[in-house]
């Protein structure tokens, strides 16, 4: 490792066991997550990538190690649960392009399933469905039905994949099934900015998209919502990292590179409009972090709105949104 691989990894270890990235963790992970087993894998990933990794931004690390404490999820790779992929992302402006590897949090297939679990879902399973496996499924006036036995001899006798199906199982004992024939999951394997990943296991990102898409079609808790929509922007290439209020105000994460988000996000919005010199309006972003914390915005929109992220409100309510944000925050942070 060169001189300066060996300071950038020394300047990540460092502020990964800072007192104040303890403090910002243990303000968002939940208290069944050990913070101690969590730092020590974190900090293993994060060194292993900074080896693996060229042109790496130190900060993606930490803004990666934050997400997914906020999931409660570990970057234990014997569990996956979640992982740090890297993605090369233009961190400068179209004008000024700057690309630079970018370490994003990632939810693996168990991470989805233990978060299915916590919203409340008794079990959630999903498989693949071969050509040689004996596989039905029908519907009656009592429902859906499904039989699948695996064909047990090697991989290439099971034939080529057919489809994937997921079953998830209520307290109540209800069941709801979910299939999806594999033309549509290798559809979302196209349009993937992560095909490395697929390349390499795509078995397991066949069961991460199937459970995915169930997802949105079964009751969910605000967390779960957010990592289902999160994987799916970043399978799909859209916005890769928010910049966490949290990380910046600790001085975890450094105020330049907040800065730089923010101004690439402004330039886009700003690019269909005339080249004049005038002042600078404050995104609706902007607007609603200086009115209340990112963890009460989260809960506000998606109790009181539906909404997942403020990029989902549409013009014409985002003043009543901020209505609601500035009443939540005269009540004491309740939502009003």
């Amino acid at each position: 490792m060169s001189n300066k691989n060996e300071s950038i990894e020394k300047q990540v270890v460092s502020k990964m066991e800072s007192p104040a990235m303890e403090k910002s963790l243990k303000q968002v992970m939940p208290e069944f997550l050990d913070y101690n087993r969590f730092l020590q894998i974190a900090t293993r990933q994060a060194k292993t990538k900074l080896k693996e990794c060229k042109n790496l931004d130190p900060n993606s690390i930490l803004i990666a190690a934050y997400e997914a404490a906020k999931f409660g999820l570990s970057f234990d790779e014997t569990r996956g649960e979640a992982y740090m992929v890297p993605f090369n992302t233009n961190v400068g402006t179209k004008k000024k392009p700057q690309y630079k590897t970018i370490i994003n949090f990632m939810p693996g297939y168990q991470g989805l399933i233990k978060l299915c679990r916590n919203s409340g879902m008794k079990k959630i399973n999903a498989r693949i469905v071969y050509e040689n496996d004996d596989f039905n499924f029908w519907l009656d006036d009592d429902g859906d039905h499904l039989e699948h036995s695996p064909c047990l001899n090697s991989k290439e006798d099971r034939g080529d994949p057919i489809a994937g199906y997921s079953i998830a199982v209520f307290d109540d004992g209800t069941r709801d099934i979910f299939t999806l024939p594999y033309d549509k999951i290798l559809e979302a394997k196209k349009m993937s900015k992560t095909k490395k990943v697929w390349e390499e296991h795509e078995e397991a990102m066949a069961v991460k998209t199937v459970i995915r898409r169930h997802c949105k079609m079964l009751p969910k808790d605000t967390i779960l919502s957010q990592a289902t929509k999160l994987d799916e922007d970043r399978e799909g290439g859209k916005k890769t990292q928010e910049v966490p209020d949290d990380l910046v105000k600790a001085g975890v994460v450094d105020a330049e590179y907040k800065d730089v988000a923010e101004e690439e996000e402004e330039e886009e919005e700003q690019s269909t409009k005339p080249n004049v010199d005038m002042p600078k309006e404050k995104t609706f972003a902007m607007k609603a972090k200086e009115i209340l914390p990112e963890a009460q915005i989260t809960s506000i929109l998606y109790e009181d709105f539906g909404y997942n992220s403020l990029d989902e409100v549409p013009d014409k309510e985002k003043e009543k949104v901020l209505d609601a944000f500035a009443r939540a925050k005269n009540n004491g942070g309740e939502n009003a």
